[in-house]
């Protein structure tokens, strides 16, 4: 993400997706709060999706 601040506008945003799976061991959202937090971005409410049997998927949106 500190690469992408070297490109992004002043307003502009971040989106990621983030999927919790047993199979998985890295937690992709706790490295996504770890990384606003270092670089002073705000974070927005993430919005969580499910679909069918799947595993939930959040949408982690953060600015500026």
């Amino acid at each position: 993400m500190a690469r992408v601040m070297t490109v992004l506008a002043d307003d502009g945003c971040i989106v990621m997706n983030s999927v919790t799976s047993p199979m998985v061991h890295t937690d992709s959202h706790q490295l996504f709060n770890a990384a606003c937090a270092e670089l002073g971005l705000t974070q927005e409410p993430p919005t969580r999706i499910i679909s069918n049997d799947n595993n939930p998927i959040e949408i982690l949106k953060c600015k500026r």
